[in-house]
C-alpha cells in the first residue's frame, strides 16, 4: 500500500505545474501506472497467464484510483485509500452478484499484494452511440430494463453474502441510508447506476452492467432508483 500512495504523491508533485486539469490528471495517471507496472505485470501473469504488451491510461478519478487497460483487453483499477482486504471482499461480493443477474457482470479478480483488481473488457454498445432522441423515444423500455436489474440485485439475500459485516460499514452505505444489522429491509444497490454504466446491443437492450465500485448495502429500497432518476433528470429531462 505504501508504494501505491507514493506513486500517487509523486504523480501529484510532477504534474502540479500543469495548468490544464484534464492534462494534469492524465499525466498523474500515467505516472501511477508506470511506477506500478511491475506489480501489474506480476498480477496479470499470475491470474491470466499473459504478458503486458500494452498498458494504456484510461482515467484517474480524483486522487483515489487510477484505471488502466492491459493489452486492450483487461481493465485494471488501483486504489490509494482502500485496503487489500476490502478489495478482496469486493471480489467475493461480485462473484455473488455475477451469479444472480440475468445480464453480464464483470468477473472481478483481486490482487493479494496491493489494492488492485482486474476484469476482462466486455463487448457492447456504449450509450453515446445512440442519438439522444432515440434514447428519449425508448425511455419507457429503458426504465423497465433498469428497474428489472435493480429488482434482481435487491433479490439477493445480503445476510448470506461473504464478509457481510464489513460491507455493512462500507462508506457508500452511509450515503444511502444508515443500515444496521437489525434493519429489516437490507438490500444491495449499485450507486452509480446510469445509462453510461450499461452496455447495449444494437436494439438498445441492456446486455451488461459495469463499474460496480459503488456497490453497497443499504436499508433504503428506493435509493438505487433515486440515483438513476437524478442522472436521467440531469441529462435527458
Amino acid at each position: 500500500m505504501f508504494l501505491v500512495k507514493l506513486s500517487f504523491i509523486f504523480g501529484v508533485i510532477v504534474s502540479a505545474p500543469i495548468r490544464n486539469s484534464r492534462t494534469r490528471r492524465r499525466i498523474r495517471g500515467k505516472i501511477n501506472l508506470f511506477i506500478l507496472r511491475p506489480y501489474i505485470r506480476r498480477f496479470m501473469k499470475r491470474e491470466y497467464g499473459i504478458k503486458i504488451n500494452s498498458l494504456s491510461f484510461v482515467r484517474q478519478q480524483s486522487l483515489n484510483r487510477v484505471v488502466g487497460l492491459v493489452n486492450d483487453k483487461y481493465f485494471v483499477k488501483i486504489f490509494r485509500n482502500i485496503s487489500v482486504k476490502r478489495i478482496r471482499d469486493f471480489a467475493e461480493l461480485m462473484s455473488v452478484v455475477e451469479k444472480s443477474l440475468s445480464v453480464t457482470v464483470p468477473h472481478i479478480v483481486a490482487d493479494d499484494k496491493i489494492a488492485m483488481f482486474a476484469y476482462e473488457k466486455i463487448d457492447g454498445v456504449d450509450i453515446n452511440e445512440f442519438d439522444k432522441s432515440r434514447i428519449q423515444h425508448d425511455k419507457k423500455r429503458l426504465f423497465a430494463q433498469v428497474q428489472d436489474i435493480i429488482t434482481q440485485l435487491q433479490s439477493i439475500n445480503v445476510r448470506k453474502i461473504p464478509q457481510f459485516d464489513r460491507f455493512l460499514t462500507d462508506i457508500y452505505s452511509q450515503k444511502y441510508g444508515n443500515p444496521t444489522v437489525r434493519s429489516t429491509s437490507l438490500t444491495l444497490g449499485h450507486f452509480d447506476v446510469n445509462l453510461g454504466n450499461f452496455l447495449y446491443d444494437k436494439d438498445m437492450n441492456i446486455t451488461s452492467v459495469i463499474d460496480w465500485d459503488t456497490i453497497a448495502i443499504t436499508d433504503d429500497v428506493d435509493a438505487c432508483w433515486g440515483v438513476f432518476m437524478r442522472y436521467w433528470n440531469n441529462r435527458y429531462k
